[in-house]
């Protein structure tokens, strides 16, 4: 379609365009592995233990780039297990999977026991889990009072944190209950996209 002469003027366009690619990947990398570390985190069950050599050097061997796999490896009820989380654009595409499930036989040869975790899953599981402690917390009494010190707070603030609108709250048994409630109720939105924290984002709707 496009003679050698053209190489010249486009090849700046195609770098452009690598580059731009390569940040996306780097970003997406790097919010999978918040995400991926964040849940782990939120979960006493699951002991994080660091970076798994073997499975990297396997997850490289296959041909995958440092941005496209998040390697972590935990130890859940007693056992060793290496987490394979990976994003959507390799979840959806049939050969990238059948490498993964090659990557797990060949782990497993060596004695580890990995598991893939794809992307949706982590967001699904995170979601939910916000989702029942909201609704866990719906029943949570508060004022007329309350409710307008907390939306006033979030007017003047614009956007805040679980801890920081709970703390407007000094003389409520359940600050952080009531906070939770008010987003049940629709007074107020919290951020669903990690697991539940004080430093969670509280934000208004309108």
């Amino acid at each position: 379609m496009f003679t050698s002469g053209s190489i010249g003027a486009s090849a700046p366009a195609t770098t452009f365009h690598s580059d731009a690619r390569s940040a996306r990947l780097f970003h997406e990398h790097r919010k999978l592995a918040n995400c991926a570390s964040a849940y782990v985190a939120s979960h006493p069950a699951l002991v994080p233990l660091g970076d798994d050599p073997v499975v990297s050097h396997l997850v490289s061997a296959a041909g995958f780039a440092p941005t496209d796999i998040v390697i972590l490896r935990v130890m859940a009820k007693g056992r060793m297990v290496t987490a394979l989380c990976v994003p959507t654009r390799l979840w959806r595409d049939p050969p990238s999977r059948a490498r993964l499930l090659e990557i797990k036989r060949e782990a497993y040869e060596v004695r580890t026991v990995c598991v893939l975790v794809p992307q949706r899953w982590i967001k699904a599981e995170t979601r939910g889990a916000v989702a029942r402690a909201i609704a866990q917390s719906k029943h949570t009494r508060y004022s007329h009072k309350e409710i307008d010190a907390v939306l006033k707070h979030l007017r003047n603030a614009k956007i805040s944190t679980l801890a920081e609108v709970a703390s407007v709250l000094p003389h409520h048994t359940d600050p952080f209950g009531v906070v939770l409630s008010m987003s049940a109720q629709g007074f107020v939105d919290i951020d669903r996209s990690a697991p539940l924290h004080v430093g969670s984002w509280i934000g208004t709707r309108s």
